[in-house]
Order: structure tokens, then C-alpha cells, then sequence
């Protein structure tokens, strides 16, 4: 009976932290309602691993419970450079989870011996039926908690309880305990393409505190420059990292992988920068994004879509600091690119 109870025990409607219940169980819950929620959560897909995580202190999963029942859950991701806010899910026909990823974030704010920043990815599609949408965690991160875009990207999808199997546009943002250098050149200068998206790329410079100004020139006097890279990462999504002695970007364009998202970074004060990113835009890339500060030198961030299905944007009302239209342009760009690659 011991055994039982410690195995499943039975609890009363309030917060529990992993270390109440024991990796295992916290394991448990966690995948289980994002198993129910997103039908597939490729970071959360191996119960074991997200006990080992947990135990070695890289996972901190918090829930809300009803009696037994875990009603919604969020975590903790304690990365090197940065400590993450995410795994944000109700369980089927339960609610708290925006007010969960409060009390979490005000666990890190109150860690006065944790300076790392806090990062998220901001889900801004629209829901499934049945589903929270990523209008919540929108305004409370980006509003309540003052989190600072950086970048506007389709790198993650899922399929949902039901299907269909659909990538999604998420908002990159960071908050800072220690005010990082700003480490970027004055002034970027880049071709005149409706894919470089001037004006949201100077306004997500300007939120992050980059005294940089954008400048854009006819591409008749641009020459390309050939672009290596390095792919560093293949989950959740292609992660490409410029690099003089990589591979050239157009040898990945027709990869194959569990997503169809691949993610370029350039250095911003790169001396042959306007040819480099004339060579991602003609292998299909979309600037959407710069790093984070934290992250030290500015890098230009750089997304490509395969053919793939693109879920909705569902944009809140006053996204603090960036014109809708902006997104929504984003948005179409990477809605072409998802129907015809």
C-alpha cells in the first residue's frame, strides 16, 4: 500500500514542483499532457530522457493538480548561456497554465544567485480546435513580463491531439537580469529585397537595444558571395551557422529531415555581408530575426521553409513594439515558400 501511494500520490488542488513527486512521475505528467495536448512534442517525446533531466537538474516541471489529476504543467530549461520558459500545456479539460508559467517565471526572478537571462519561444498560431492558442502566453510574456522579441520564425510544429501535422510561427524573445553588451557594427548595410524585411528588422534592433542602423541599396551593385556553413543541429529544426571552411548553403537546400525548417545565422559584421546574404535569399532564405544580446555578437537570423502546412498566425491585439503588419508579412512570406518548395 506504501509503495502505491508513493508511486501515485494523492493530492489536493495547489502547485507541485518535481521534487515533490519524484522525476519519474513529474516524467510522466509532463509528456502526458503534451502528448494530449501537441499529439507529438519532439523535445518531450522520450518519457526516460525528461527523467534524466529532471534529476540532473536541467528540467524543473511545475503543475497544478486537481486531487491525483495533474490539470496543466510548465518548466524550467536550464541551458548554459540561458534558462528557458516553455513547456506550457493544459491537460484535457484543464486551465491554469498561463498563471503556472507566472509562478515559474517568478521563480527565476526571485533566484537571486541565477543572472543567466530568461528565453522563450512564444507560440503565435492559431489553436486547434479544443487547444489554448498562443494569444495567452503572447500577452503574458511579451506584455506582464516584458519579454523582448528577437525573432519571428516557423521552427517548430506539431500536429495536435487530432492532426494535421503543421509547422507554426513563434516568437523568439529574452529577458535579462544583467544588462548584456551590445556588440554590433553602427550600420548594416543589405540588398533591397522585400526578403530582407527592412522595417521589421530595424525595429527588432532597436527593442533590443542595438545602436545599429539598417540601410538598404539596389542589388545591381551587390556581387554574391559565396556562403559555407556548418549545420550544427538537426532537432527540432536545421540549425546553419555561417562558417568560412563548412559547406556551401545551396548543397542543404533539398535536405530531408523530421522538420522543414532550417535556420541561418550570419554574422552582422561580416565584411563581405550584403554577397553572403544575397546568396541566402537566392537559396531561399527569409531575414526574420536577429540574436538575442546575450548571445554576444549580432548575428542576422535567417529562416527556409520546404513545402510543408503553415498553421495561421493569430496575432494579439497591440503586440507591444512591432506593427502587426509587419508579422503578418512574415507570415506570407513563409506561406509561399511552405506551398511551392
Amino acid at each position: 500500500m506504501e509503495e502505491n501511494n508513493m508511486e501515485r500520490p494523492i493530492l489536493s488542488d495547489k502547485l507541485i514542483m518535481s521534487k515533490e513527486i519524484g522525476a519519474e512521475i513529474s516524467a510522466s505528467w509532463l509528456t502526458g499532457i503534451l502528448r494530449n495536448t501537441y499529439g507529438r512534442h519532439n523535445l518531450s517525446s522520450s518519457e526516460d530522457k525528461v527523467a534524466d533531466d529532471i534529476r540532473a537538474g536541467r528540467l524543473k516541471p511545475f503543475f497544478i493538480v486537481n486531487g491525483d489529476y495533474p490539470v496543466c504543467c510548465a518548466a524550467l530549461i536550464f541551458n548554459p548561456n540561458s534558462v528557458e520558459i516553455g513547456r506550457v500545456a493544459n491537460a484535457p479539460d484543464g486551465k491554469g497554465g498561463g498563471n503556472l508559467m507566472l509562478q515559474a517565471i517568478d521563480t527565476w526572478i526571485k533566484d537571486e544567485v541565477e543572472v543567466r537571462p530568461l528565453v522563450a519561444e512564444v507560440r503565435m498560431a492559431a489553436s486547434f480546435e479544443g487547444i489554448a492558442g498562443g494569444q495567452g502566453s503572447q500577452a503574458t510574456l511579451l506584455k506582464k513580463i516584458g519579454m523582448v522579441p528577437q525573432a519571428l520564425l516557423p521552427a517548430f510544429h506539431h500536429p495536435g491531439p487530432n492532426g494535421p501535422d503543421r509547422q507554426e510561427i513563434f516568437c523568439f524573445s529574452s529577458l535579462e537580469k544583467i544588462r548584456s553588451p551590445r556588440i554590433a557594427p553602427a550600420q548594416l548595410t543589405l540588398p533591397d529585397l522585400p526578403q530582407i524585411n527592412a522595417e521589421l528588422i530595424q525595429t527588432l534592433l532597436n527593442l533590443n537595444g542595438f545602436a545599429t542602423d539598417l540601410q538598404v541599396i539596389k542589388q545591381e551593385n551587390i556581387v554574391d558571395f559565396p556562403l559555407s556553413v556548418n549545420k550544427l543541429e538537426s532537432t527540432p529544426f536545421n540549425l546553419f551557422i555561417e562558417d568560412e571552411k563548412g559547406t556551401p548553403v545551396d548543397q542543404f537546400k533539398t535536405i530531408i529531415d523530421q522538420s522543414p525548417f532550417d535556420l541561418l545565422a550570419i554574422n552582422a559584421a561580416s565584411s563581405q555581408l550584403i554577397g553572403k546574404v544575397l546568396t541566402a535569399i537566392k537559396s531561399g532564405f527569409v531575414l526574420a530575426g536577429v540574436s538575442a544580446p546575450h548571445e554576444g555578437p549580432l548575428r542576422l537570423l535567417f529562416g527556409r521553409l520546404r513545402k510543408c502546412l503553415l498553421a495561421p498566425t493569430e496575432l494579439m491585439r497591440d503586440f507591444p513594439g512591432i506593427d502587426p503588419n509587419l508579422i503578418l508579412q512574415v507570415h506570407q512570406q513563409f506561406h509561399e515558400q511552405s506551398r511551392k518548395n
